[in-house]
């Protein structure tokens, strides 16, 4: 059995706490909040730029005021599209948002942002369909995690850029 974990804090702690583990990772992410303004935004370019670690590895495992708690929760990390079967799972083989209408299709997660669109699907087993805007995208659900790759694709070719 698998144990979910959620981390607590306050913002001044996990500031203090980055300064004295990550100080580089600290000065990066303060030069951008103090550099960030509505006309002319940090964040979002600074972001991509820094090192790809865990909060376990940067933080947990070195800080000395951390306190463990064993709970249940109704808790569902949302960052995954396979996340939104679980959340929305009902009496049917797929689940939808917005309108679909599929023919032999199972086992589907469909999600459309505009209230018009239609998803129509025809021998569909397992997949991701998603429609934002301009972008229409199917994946099998054990590919999800590469839809990044898709998006990196994107960001390099400037034509391609603003469907990213």
């Amino acid at each position: 059995m698998s144990a979910d974990v959620m981390f607590i804090w306050n913002v001044q702690a996990i500031l203090r706490a980055f300064e004295q583990y990550q100080p580089a990772l600290h000065a990066q992410l303060s030069e951008a909040m103090f550099l960030h303004t509505p006309l002319q935004p940090r964040i979002p370019h600074v972001f991509p730029q820094l090192p790809k670690i865990s909060i376990n590895y940067a933080i947990m495992e070195k800080a000395n005021n951390v306190v463990v708690i064993s709970a249940e929760f109704g808790w569902d990390d949302l960052g995954d599209w396979n996340a939104m079967e679980r959340l929305l799972k009902g009496e049917g083989d797929n689940v939808s948002v917005g309108r679909h209408v599929g023919i032999d299709t199972g086992g589907a997660i469909l999600h459309t942002r505009s209230g018009d669109d239609l998803i129509a699907t025809i021998g569909l087993e397992d997949v991701v369909g998603m429609r934002a805007g301009d972008v229409t995208l199917f994946v099998w659900k054990d590919r999800t995690q590469d839809i990044k790759q898709v998006v990196q694709q994107l960001k390099s070719h400037p034509e391609l850029e603003r469907f990213a």
